[in-house]
């Protein structure tokens, strides 16, 4: 029993820390977008948001089965 719910809480608390990793990037586009080349730093920095989003969310939903 122990054993499962330190998996569950390993896995919400790496979603948690994916998500906010997900949403900073996707910050660090607005405020870097006239510094550097727009497409460049645009499509990497949102591919790389959304893709820690959707990983984040999906080890929450995990940890609560």
């Amino acid at each position: 029993m122990l054993k499962k719910s330190w998996r569950r809480y390993t896995k919400y608390l790496g979603g948690l820390i994916c998500f906010f990793a997900g949403i900073h990037i996707g910050n660090a586009y607005v405020t870097g977008y006239w510094r550097f080349d727009p497409f460049n730093l645009g499509w990497d920095t949102i591919g790389r948001g959304i893709t820690l989003l959707i990983i984040g969310l999906l080890f929450i939903y995990w940890s609560e089965k």
